[in-house]
């Protein structure tokens, strides 16, 4: 009789650790699900932020770039104007006292 009861006593234990055990490892599946979960949404953001700053980064050269080709449009303008000579500013007062003064 003391053997059943020893018995049956085992076998509730042994029931009553494998529901622990299987709760435990519910529960920690959960936790590992979870963290997967917000790790790939932190993935995604950083991924969407990323992705925005070199959209961002390729508007701003592509604008600048306009920026240039517009400023060498407007180069190629001046220089087909005659223009007096911008390396030497004094030459364009020389030119306008030889004109002004009496004497050469």
């Amino acid at each position: 009789r003391m053997g059943t009861e020893a018995a049956r006593g085992v076998a509730n234990l042994k029931t009553e650790l494998t529901a622990e055990i299987h709760n435990q490892a519910v529960a920690m599946q959960t936790v590992v699900d979870d963290s997967k979960e917000e790790l790939a949404k932190q993935i995604q953001t950083r991924a969407d932020s990323m992705q925005a700053h070199v959209l961002g980064q390729a508007e701003a050269t592509e604008s600048l770039a306009q920026d240039v080709q517009a400023l060498r449009s407007e180069l190629c303008e001046v220089r087909r104007v005659p223009a007096p000579d911008v390396a030497e500013p004094q030459g364009c007062i020389k030119d306008f006292l030889r004109g002004a003064l009496p004497f050469h």
